[in-house]
């Protein structure tokens, strides 16, 4: 199942350079997560919490921009 969130990007969630800090990814994923356990099951509760996460970095996100998770 495809699944998409519009996530806007902020000053907090960079670094001087506007770079998006690598660990501000996890709270997107998070987000989006959160949301799609909400449209599939229509309630937050129970849910399963994520023991481990890897990532990859294909690519930088530099503001302003509006990602999606």
């Amino acid at each position: 199942m495809a699944f998409a969130i519009a996530v806007r990007v902020y000053y907090q969630d960079t670094d001087a350079a506007g770079v998006v800090f690598h660990s501000t990814y996890l709270n997107f994923m998070e987000r989006a997560r959160v949301n799609l356990a909400c449209v599939a099951t229509g309630s937050l509760k129970p849910m399963a919490v994520p023991n481990e996460v890897r990532a990859s970095f294909a690519d930088e996100v530099l503001l302003p921009v509006e990602a999606t998770a």
